[in-house]
């Protein structure tokens, strides 16, 4: 699978945005936050209209210094780094085919290492990149029937093979 199959994410940003003045927003002074679960939310609560969470979860970046989303405001571009609870990105939907892929809710479409399975609590996880990727509800309930809860280590299976799922630590980075 090529990276142009794989990777949907939003357009880059055009050369009249990037004219813009850039504003960058810390994460400290961030009105919207992704809490554990993968939802937006501000001082209102939980974001509700899909237009504005695809927006925001299509517009999802990393750099140096973190995950951020950019935004037209008025006449100057923010770069809005957001605090989140656990990680920013979500694997939101599985395919499995002859091979597994995640979709994230960036929109990218990623192939899924059994391999790179790990567990913290009742949270399942994968490590792409060097980005910790935590499954939804969505995507346990499509890949539960291929794990085994009743072995220690749980069991992943797939093609006939056994992959053990690990312990994640905690760490900033997947490194």
């Amino acid at each position: 699978m090529t990276r142009a199959e794989t990777d949907t994410t939003a357009d880059n940003p055009s050369q009249v945005e990037m004219d813009q003045p850039l504003v960058v927003v810390p994460r400290e002074n961030a009105v919207f936050w992704m809490d554990r679960h993968g939802f937006w939310n501000n001082e209102g609560g939980r974001f509700e209209l899909k237009k504005i969470i695809r927006r925001f979860n299509t517009a999802i970046q990393k750099d140096t210094g973190g995950y951020f989303v950019t935004q037209i405001n008025g006449d100057r571009r923010e770069k809005v780094y957001f605090p989140y609870e656990d990680t920013a990105l979500f694997a939101i939907d599985i395919q499995i085919q002859e091979i597994l892929i995640m979709r994230l809710n960036t929109g990218r479409r990623l192939p899924l290492d059994p391999d790179k399975l790990y567990y913290h609590g009742e949270s399942l996880y994968t490590v792409a990149e060097a980005d910790w990727i935590k499954f939804s509800e969505r995507s346990l309930l499509k890949i539960a029937p291929l794990v085994d809860f009743q072995s220690e280590p749980y069991i992943f299976h797939f093609k006939e093979k056994r992959y053990p799922i690990q312990k994640r630590i905690l760490t900033g980075d997947a490194s």
